[in-house]
């Protein structure tokens, strides 16, 4: 048995997920649950049958046209984000994938839109305009990497503080007073000795 067929052991016949797709889902999970020693760290039941819950499928489909016609391609696909619950509120990160438009032949402008009742606190892309119903961007050509941008209900998110940070956080306050008050004390003497330094001492009894 070579790895292909290792990868491919438990793809379902019929499966919505193709051969390659499946097959480079297979290496993805060696790649990032593997130590240096690619020693697999995380439980291999993940590549049982229930492991097409856990991959993406190509939207895979054939469009027929005449040369010269014009026609519309629209296709619509859940994004997940990424849920940053370090923020209060949190913060949502979304990357869309635009490096595969690379191997077009051709790749004319790029309109973005994003329709969210929230605000948008980060982005790699430039170009973002706030809109009625969310923010767009409109770039002149195809932009190096992916998209990636994080949406919160508020445009101020701050760090949360569990209680480990809190305990953390203590910590440094009180070493830092301490050490103000080491500082201060000697100042304080280092006054005191310099003052009474030349002062004349009362003669013994």
């Amino acid at each position: 048995m070579d790895f292909e067929q290792f990868a491919l052991m438990n793809r379902p016949s019929d499966s919505k997920v193709s051969k390659i797709d499946w097959y480079n889902a297979v290496v993805d999970y060696f790649t990032e649950f593997s130590d240096p020693d690619n020693t697999l760290i995380e439980p291999f039941d993940m590549l049982g049958a229930g492991f097409s819950e856990y991959i993406m499928p190509w939207y895979e489909y054939e469009i027929t046209f005449a040369p010269h016609e014009q026609t519309v391609n629209a296709v619509e696909a859940p994004m997940y984000p990424t849920i940053d619950g370090s923020y209060t509120p949190s913060a949502y990160d979304y990357t869309y994938l635009l490096s595969p438009a690379k191997a077009w032949s051709q790749f004319g402008g790029l309109h973005i839109v994003i329709n969210t009742p929230y605000h948008m606190i980060k982005s790699n892309l430039k170009g973002f305009e706030k809109t009625q119903t969310g923010y767009e961007a409109a770039l002149y050509g195809l932009p190096n990497g992916e998209l990636e941008f994080s949406l919160s209900e508020s445009r101020m998110t701050l760090p949360s503080f569990t209680f480990p940070a809190m305990l953390l956080a203590a910590g440094a306050v009180g070493i830092l007073l301490f050490a103000g008050l080491i500082v201060l004390t000697v100042i304080l003497l280092d006054r005191y000795f310099k003052k009474n330094a030349g002062a004349p001492r009362n003669p013994p009894a």
